[in-house]
């Protein structure tokens, strides 16, 4: 696997006070071979292989109680949707109090997708386009980007993000979770959030705090707490992002694996510094994935490096490419097949915001003396960092007229193209290759993944650079034409 960073990562948070820094793939192109001179010239689209899934605006359903983490307690949804009246900043502590006893802990959040929640520049830029456009939306999008300053009040529509307080700018900071008690609803900030409440944990018997009381909860750590911000349905009711409901029916929860068993997995370290603790098993707090990617690709921090390429390796283990057939040739057409594989038992590839998290395939193809024949990007507005769309393995929205929008509030429709938790997808491409050509031929396949498609950086007036692309699986194989 291949994972490289192409392009310098654009997005800075704001300044924020700091902690101290311390397979054997089916031979299916076979079965194929003949069917594809009936397509029409060109490439032939990965919504072609059965996986596109559509969904329009109705009630998130309730996935079954999970098997694989223990009963989340329940509590009917308070009338400040998270918590049981109107609360004050000051009854929460920032993370710069936190970081005095968890360094660690406090430097890895800050590698976090969570520490940006509030501060990244497009999450700001959406917000106030929402603003203008709907009512009620901006509050919706800061009640999990801010769980804080929203149950304090702030976050409404109107609002100006220069004047939120640091603790609301810490976006999804350590009492964000750590203070939650119950799960009310596994979707759209469906939890209960009490400052009142000992701190949440996962406290052994013995541990104790001389600054805050403690508790083992029955929350944290659970996917129904993931769940109560990651799954998202609009205020229409349209399915927007549920990587809860994906696992819910995935071999992964079958097998007893839950999220933070990869995006939280386990370290020596200490719970707590300067009490004389032993070093154990811990879970990391860089939440890993695209986002703590970005994160760590911007950031100069000690542990950056690392959790960059933690991040690398995961995301190199989840999705792989592969060319699995020769170049087949007739009358000055040539087609191949290539296999994406998405590894990730327990969800899509990629899943939650999947209409932004654009990943696709690209395919190159060179003769015997290295001169190019075929891009499949050459074809999207002459732009190497703008996917095929038939090549894209992503969601995409549709508006009430059917079509494409950027735009979440927009959205009447959801058409879900990635990878099925999983799944293995055969690919057929089509390209013009001259009959004098008597190969072999180098093809070269490679999955790349961004967090923001350039078209809504371009309509939200923010800079394309902030669109990296991350290659994070590539092959390269020579290859025989085989005429037909």
């Amino acid at each position: 696997m291949v994972m490289t960073d192409r392009g310098a990562e654009a997005r800075r948070a704001s300044p924020r006070a700091g902690p101290p820094s311390r397979g054997n793939p089916p031979e299916r192109w076979h079965r194929l071979g003949r069917e594809l001179l009936a397509v029409a010239f060109g490439l032939a689209g990965a919504h072609c292989q059965g996986s596109l899934t559509t969904s329009s605006a109705a009630p998130l359903p309730h996935a079954p109680p999970s098997r694989a983490s223990s009963p989340v307690p329940s509590r009917t949804a308070p009338p400040s949707a998270l918590g049981p009246s109107r609360l004050e900043l000051d009854q929460f502590t920032s993370q710069e109090t936190c970081s005095g006893c968890h360094p660690r802990q406090a430097e890895e959040w800050q590698l976090s997708a969570h520490a940006h929640a509030m501060t990244d520049p497009v999450f700001q830029a959406l917000v106030a386009r929402a603003g203008k456009e709907t009512d009620q939306t901006e509050h919706f999008c800061v009640s999990c980007h801010s769980n804080i300053g929203t149950v304090a009040g702030r976050g409404g529509v109107g609002s100006a993000f220069d004047s939120f307080d640091p603790i609301v700018l810490e976006g999804v900071t350590c009492e964000s979770c750590h203070r939650v008690t119950g799960v009310f609803r596994k979707s759209n900030a469906g939890h209960v959030l009490d400052p009142e409440s000992p701190m949440q944990g996962t406290v052994r018997a013995g541990n104790r705090s001389p600054y805050h009381e403690t508790e083992k909860s029955a929350v944290l750590g659970t996917p129904e707490l993931c769940a109560s911000c990651h799954d998202v349905s609009s205020q229409s009711g349209l399915q927007l992002e549920q990587p809860y409901v994906e696992w819910s029916d995935s071999q992964a929860r079958t097998n007893g694996l839950v999220c933070i068993d990869c995006h939280m997995p386990r370290t020596l370290g200490r719970s707590a510094e300067g009490f004389g603790l032993p070093e154990r098993p811990v879970r990391q707090h860089a939440f890993l994935g695209i986002g703590a990617l970005a994160a760590a690709t911007a950031s100069h921090a000690s542990e950056a490096d690392a959790i960059g390429r933690e991040v690398r390796e995961l995301l190199g283990r989840s999705v792989a490419v592969s060319i699995e057939s020769d170049v087949f040739s007739a009358r000055g057409r040539a087609r191949l097949y290539v296999v994406v594989h998405n590894r990730v038992e327990g969800h899509r590839f990629p899943t939650g915001s999947a209409f932004f998290r654009q990943l696709w395939l690209r395919v190159r193809v060179r003769d015997a003396q290295g001169t190019l024949l075929f891009d499949s990007q050459a074809r999207a507005r002459n732009n190497a960092s703008t996917p095929t769309p038939s090549l894209l393995l992503s969601a995409r929205l549709f508006d009430d007229a059917g079509q494409v929008t950027q735009l979440p509030w927009h959205a009447a429709r959801v058409e879900n193209n990635s990878l099925q938790a999983g799944e293995e997808r055969l690919i057929p491409i089509a390209f013009e290759l001259d009959a004098s050509n008597e190969g072999p031929l180098w093809v070269e396949a490679s999955l790349e993944l961004r967090s923001f498609p350039e078209d809504l950086l371009e309509e939200l007036g923010l800079a394309r650079e902030l669109a990296t692309v991350f290659e994070v699986s590539a092959v390269t194989s020579i290859r025989p034409i085989v005429r037909e």
